[in-house]
């Protein structure tokens, strides 16, 4: 949600060609995002399954023809049920190598993230708390980004929020498990 917002408020009703599954291209759809394999506005990175070279080198050529390179998180990896596989950060990661451009991170740690999650959830920064897990892109990160109480926890860890405890006080924003976030 946050990379259509982002999107959409900097050229609304733009086009995209999406390295990408489901809930971002459903997004992008609720903001009038357009979707194509003619020369997009942005060429928009983000989690999903599937990826050949086919996907990749159509990318790399509209990135060449000056659509901005966008991705819904820097992430490397990712874990699934059969092991880690690549993440959103790696294909990126190959995409700007290939075309000398750096993309633009929309994902956690970036402040526009923390801002519209905190919009969404309608608190004041001092009601939130972001936790995160990964060093190089979670909590620690943020920390002098926006004045966000931060707490970090172990890569990999299972955190459980008591919602009955934290009642009328704060809100926690988790950035864990490599961008399976909740409130």
């Amino acid at each position: 949600m946050a990379t259509a917002e982002f999107v959409h408020r900097e050229k609304p009703n733009g086009t995209a060609f999406v390295i990408g599954e489901g809930g971002l291209l459903n997004a992008l759809n609720e903001v009038r995002y357009t979707i194509t394999r003619e020369p997009p506005d942005y060429v928009i990175v983000g989690e999903g399954r599937v990826l050949n070279y086919e996907l990749v080198g159509h990318a790399h050529g509209m990135i060449g023809k000056c659509a901005h390179l966008i991705s819904t998180n820097a992430d490397t990896w990712c874990p699934t049920d059969l092991g880690p596989r690549p993440g959103c950060g790696a294909i990126v990661a190959l995409l700007e190598a290939a075309s000398g451009r750096k993309a633009h991170h929309v994902g956690k740690s970036n402040p526009f993230i923390l801002r519209a999650a905190r919009k969404r959830i309608g608190s004041r920064t001092d009601e939130v708390i972001m936790i995160g897990d990964l060093k190089h892109i979670g909590a620690h990160r943020i920390e002098h980004k926006g004045n966000f109480e931060t707490i970090s926890v172990p890569p990999h860890a299972c955190v459980r929020f008591d919602r009955g405890a934290c009642a009328g006080t704060r809100r926690a924003w988790a950035a864990g498990s490599h961008g399976r976030g909740g409130q």
